[in-house]
């Protein structure tokens, strides 16, 4: 029997749609059934993984999975550099982020009751209250711009989705009240998975640096961290751009970096996090995000 820390057991959450598209489908966790597979359970129905040998991480899908006479009866997991699970995929192939907790969005859904704990307090102490998310979720759709009035990032705190274009702008406040702990700090990342970086922004470890990363056809990964550091209860204006293939990172209308000849990745729909799910969430209140189209 396999330990009950097994790695593929958790949370998981497709981001490839939007609050408005979302369903109780998205919202998955998996199980051990105690026979040395898995149970694929959302809040609708669940079905049986039974691993496949010599396959690593495949799995054959049982027949109550309702997508199974269309073709879905082989899934496996994803994993990163180091060999930790990060994601699944799912029926249609669609990927499933896996995640410490759900979204909070997921309680919006009919029949879905909130646990009860103290998210309602912490919802408005982060100035994030229901009323809100939900007027914010009216424009998930939208491609281009994006705005939102603001909050405190928090672990996997999916604000919204939007499109980026081949030039765009990403322009919000923010105050720094900490450090939340000595590794990386997740303050605002546009994109489906970790390493969709579209553009990513981050504390880095033991520090106030800035971390900013925009994936590009060369890397997921490039780097443009200024070399300024910011300071304890200090408000920033940052202003990150690709236009014309030039990337411009500005604090306080100030030049910090910049680069010539990008090509940056594109992309459509993807989810806003104020606090992503892979990394812990910086001490940081965001205000006034607008993500547009300059053009």
């Amino acid at each position: 029997m396999m330990s009950a820390t097994n790695p593929i057991v958790g949370e998981y959450e497709n981001f490839e749609y939007g609050p408005p598209e979302k369903n109780h489908y998205h919202y998955v966790t998996i199980l051990e059934d105690g026979k040395g597979g898995f149970i694929w359970r959302n809040p609708c129905v669940e079905w049986s993984l039974t691993p496949i040998k010599d396959e690593k991480l495949k799995f054959d899908v049982g027949d109550k999975c309702p997508y199974f006479e269309g073709g879905h009866k082989i899934m496996k997991f994803k994993t990163d550099y180091k060999g930790n699970i990060v994601g699944a995929f799912g029926p249609h192939n669609e990927y499933y982020t896996k995640v410490e907790q759900h979204s909070s969005i997921k309680y919006n859904l009919k029949g879905m009751k909130k646990p009860n704990d103290s998210n309602d307090v912490d919802m408005k102490q982060e100035g994030m209250e229901t009323s809100q998310t939900l007027n914010d979720e009216k424009q998930e759709e939208s491609i281009s711009p994006f705005t939102w009035k603001g909050g405190k990032c928090s672990k996997n705190n999916c604000i919204g989705r939007v499109s980026i274009d081949e030039n765009f702008v990403v322009e919000f406040a923010m105050q720094v009240h900490g450090k939340a702990c000595n590794e990386w700090e997740s303050i605002l990342h546009i994109g489906n998975a970790n390493m969709q970086r579209s553009p990513g922004f981050w504390l880095h470890p033991k520090s106030y640096k800035l971390h900013v990363r925009l994936s590009d056809t060369k890397s997921d990964n490039t780097g443009y961290d200024p070399n300024m550091e910011l300071e304890k209860g200090g408000i920033y204006h940052i202003k990150f751009e690709c236009v014309n293939n030039n990337v411009k990172l500005f604090i306080n209308d100030q030049l910090q970096q910049f680069a010539a000849n990008v090509h940056h990745i594109a992309r459509y729909k993807c989810p806003v996090f104020v606090g992503d799910p892979w990394y812990t969430s910086a001490d940081v209140t965001i205000s006034e995000l607008k993500i547009y189209n300059p053009k």
